[in-house]
């Protein structure tokens, strides 16, 4: 009689270093068996210990050893400041906020809006549209930092936003 098991890997952790403006280095806590995603999409490209983040979300990491699956890593939502300089053309005010955020510019309706803070905890938001600007209420929310997500004219947006205290 021939029996397996499988010993689950640890829960990953990873470091994340600032490379440049439009980078980061993430660095998880395993040497091998890793798998990145991007928004809880698996990376084709991300399966080594060291991964390059060039695009703004939210990553996490989970490692296989043998077939045996670990439990993901904690998410983390990683903002790209390269990426947001070369969608300007979205005015969004004021930012930082305490009450309310106006967006102008928009090229299409607004869907699929979210905030996210940086621990990777989602807050769906409804914008308000006006004859020129779309607004939100911020004032449920607490002080920090977050990616506003929304898609206009079929295109993804995401843009750092600073939430202050009332």
């Amino acid at each position: 009689m021939s029996q397996s098991f499988c010993i689950k890997p640890s829960k990953p952790t990873f470091s994340i270093t600032q490379t440049s403006n439009e980078s980061f280095t993430l660095a998880s806590s395993a040497s091998s068996g890793n798998q990145w995603y991007l928004d809880g999409t698996p990376i084709p490209s991300g399966t080594g210990a060291i991964f390059l983040a060039t695009v703004a979300g939210i990553y996490k990491v989970q490692v296989v050893v043998d077939d045996c699956a670990s439990v993901f890593s904690d998410e983390v939502a990683v903002i790209v400041t390269g990426d947001l300089v070369k969608k300007q053309t979205i005015d969004v005010y004021p930012n930082p906020s305490t009450d309310y955020l106006n967006l102008a510019g928009i090229n299409g309706e607004v869907s699929d809006t979210q905030l996210v803070d940086l621990s990777g905890k989602q807050y769906p938001i409804e914008f308000e549209k006006h004859p020129q600007f779309y607004q939100v209420k911020l004032n449920h929310l607490t002080h920090g930092v977050y990616l506003l997500q929304f898609k206009a004219g079929g295109v993804l947006h995401r843009i750092k936003v600073v939430k202050k205290n009332n």
